[in-house]
């Protein structure tokens, strides 16, 4: 799964959408696993979800998309109010704020999702800030904002 991650994720980077939602599509295939659905892969397949909606909007799959959303937001929204606040939460919350961002049709709600997104990162430490991942996604979060603004 990690190798799909990675590609889905570079594909949305390099702005090849239809490489990242075909290679979102191998991610997500099978999962979660019927006897496997411990919290840990859960909350991995919420990342992954919420990596795929991103894919699936840039490819015009936005019912598709919103669906993934929905359900990684779902599962974020219950380990925030367990108490979740770690960088991967915060990651994963950013991640969902960027798919809302771009489905999102009225220019508020674009800038409203994705400064949203930023505060998450802002929120971080300072150590997991500087991971590539989450600079990356600062990086996107920031020119949708400048592009919605």
């Amino acid at each position: 799964q990690n190798n799909y991650n990675t590609l889905v994720a570079a594909g949305l980077k390099l702005q090849r959408w239809a490489e990242a939602a075909a290679a979102a599509r191998q991610m997500l295939a099978g999962r979660p696993a019927i006897d496997d659905t411990s919290p840990g892969t859960l909350d991995g397949l919420a990342t992954d979800r919420a990596w795929a909606a991103a894919a699936f909007i840039r490819t015009g799959a936005t019912e598709e998309a919103r669906e993934l959303l929905e359900k990684a937001a779902e599962f974020n929204r219950a380990q925030r109010a367990a108490g979740a606040h770690d960088h991967e939460s915060r990651f994963q919350t950013a991640l969902i704020a960027l798919g809302y961002g771009l489905l999102a049709k009225a220019p508020e709600e674009k800038l409203r999702r994705f400064t949203e997104g930023l505060a998450e990162i802002d929120g971080m430490a300072p150590q997991p800030r500087q991971l590539r991942s989450v600079r990356d996604l600062r990086a996107v979060l920031q020119a949708e904002l400048t592009r919605a603004g």
